[in-house]
């Protein structure tokens, strides 16, 4: 260490208790040194398993001019009548990792987690996670307990963080009418940007970021970043939300490619595009392998960190993740029996956008997101049980059919499908994991033979009316 210059090294991950996460070592070195030759140094030692120089990870969004169109969002993606029936994701917990959050912002104050590990004030490390009293949130890249941005935030400097979060949470009630589609979940902020940072868009301590939200177990956590390298500390970073069943929402990118940005393109994240309130993809918004689906992210009204009653429009892939990771958390707050199978409903709900974006087809994920039609597809299922023995396992819907799509529901992987008319016909179609699609369908009454991964056999009547 003494040879390249180190000047300080620690463990970022000592949080997160399980695999080798906290292993890792993060090293500072001096700047003069050339990392290629410092990195193959420490290749070279037998107690170094790999090296890995940190990425620069940018945010994913474009600034605008605040206008009078504010809440377009919420008619385009068919939200109102779920608002009458499904008001609150106030059980919900999302961790935004982020830039910074300004906390006392009227959209944001009242629906801080607290953390009940830490006694507030008493400057103790109650919870022992390495930052003194985190009673609502960190900063990361600071070490300290507060989220929010320096004095010096503006319009265009440190206030993503705080735009983002109101989009995964804001009350109703503030003085611009902005209002999250998850109403009041609660919210995990954690800060990865220094305050002295000359450009709050490189988040510098984003990965002790996310290991920090981990190590709380939200529900979900929104990432409205990314990196166009595939990092393996970040790779195993998301493998720890998958083994603890944390749902990862990111942004997909906003170079009008179809390049993969990570960890949008990881297969657990759910990679989001942005649309415009055409639903014409965004005109910087990626498209391909990072995009699970898309949603509203063209000039998007939301908070600012300049001041706690303040707001501006933003664009990008970054306002879309938030959207879609609120509409999960009032998803969750309604059926939390389905955490597992939100993602699949969400996408199931999609409304297929490829037509008016000829250039994009099938590249665009599942669509844009419905939430009424999501709502209406849960609703026609019983709740499901996990064990087998005690309930059915597998669903179709609609039934009876509106089309010639129906949706499969199911907790284990189908293997094989077959379908017979009342006079044992063999039926011709089209299947996915997730859908069968007839070419044409006539009225009457039809069996759906379905096996699962477990090889359990299902058969379901559907009716064409």
């Amino acid at each position: 260490f003494e040879r390249f210059g180190v000047t300080k090294y620690y463990f970022p991950f000592k949080s997160i208790q399980s695999g080798d996460l906290n292993k890792i070592l993060r090293v500072s070195y001096d700047p003069n040194i050339d990392p290629n030759e410092f990195i193959f140094a420490l290749n070279n030692l037998a107690e170094v398993k790999s090296v890995e120089q940190i990425p620069q990870i940018i945010t994913e969004t474009i600034t605008d001019e605040l206008n009078d169109d504010n809440l377009w969002v919420f008619g385009k993606i068919n939200m109102v009548n779920s608002w009458n029936y499904h008001n609150t994701g106030s059980k919900v917990v999302i961790a935004v990792v982020d830039n910074a959050i300004r906390t006392t912002h009227e959209s944001i104050k009242n629906n801080l987690w607290i953390n009940i590990n830490e006694i507030e004030g008493n400057g103790i490390d109650d919870d022992n996670n390495g930052i003194i009293d985190d009673i609502s949130g960190a900063d990361l890249a600071d070490g300290d307990n507060n989220p929010g941005p320096p004095a010096n935030v503006g319009p265009d400097y440190f206030s993503h963080g705080t735009h983002v979060c109101a989009l995964a949470t804001a009350s109703a009630g503030t003085t611009q009418g902005v209002v999250s589609i998850g109403l009041n979940t609660q919210i995990i902020p954690v800060k990865v940007v220094p305050d002295n940072a000359p450009s709050d868009q490189f988040l510098t301590h984003a990965f002790e970021g996310l290991a920090y939200a981990i190590s709380l177990d939200p529900d979900i956590i929104n990432l409205s970043w990314g990196l166009s390298v595939e990092s393996q500390i970040l790779k195993n970073l998301i493998q720890e939300c998958e083994n603890r069943g944390i749902l990862v929402f990111a942004a997909a990118g906003n170079e009008n490619s179809n390049i993969k940005i990570y960890p949008a393109a990881f297969p657990y994240v759910v990679g989001v595009g942005a649309t415009d309130n055409q639903d014409i993809k965004q005109n910087q918004s990626n498209y391909g392998p990072s995009v699970d689906l898309v949603a509203p992210g063209d000039l998007i009204n939301s908070a600012i960190g300049t001041g706690d009653n303040a707001y501006g429009l933003k664009s990008g892939t970054s306002m879309a993740s938030p959207i879609v990771a609120s509409f999960a958390g009032l998803l969750l707050s309604q059926y939390p029996e389905y955490k597992h199978k939100i993602i699949e409903y969400i996408k199931l709900g999609c409304d297929n956008i490829d037509a008016i974006n000829p250039n994009y087809a099938n590249q665009l994920g599942s669509g844009r997101i419905n939430v009424d039609r999501t709502f209406d597809l849960i609703s026609q299922f019983p709740t499901l049980n996990i064990d087998k023995n005690i309930n059915q396992s597998v669903f179709l819907a609609p039934n009876p059919l509106a089309g010639n799509k129906i949706n499969i529901i199911s907790l284990s992987e189908i293997k094989s499908v077959s379908v017979f008319n009342s006079l044992g016909q063999t039926i011709s179609f089209h299947w996915t994991n997730s859908q069968i699609e007839f070419d044409k369908l006539a009225t009457g009454l039809y069996f759906v033979n379905l096996t699962d991964s477990e090889n359990q056999t299902y058969t379901i009547k559907i009716i064409k009316p």
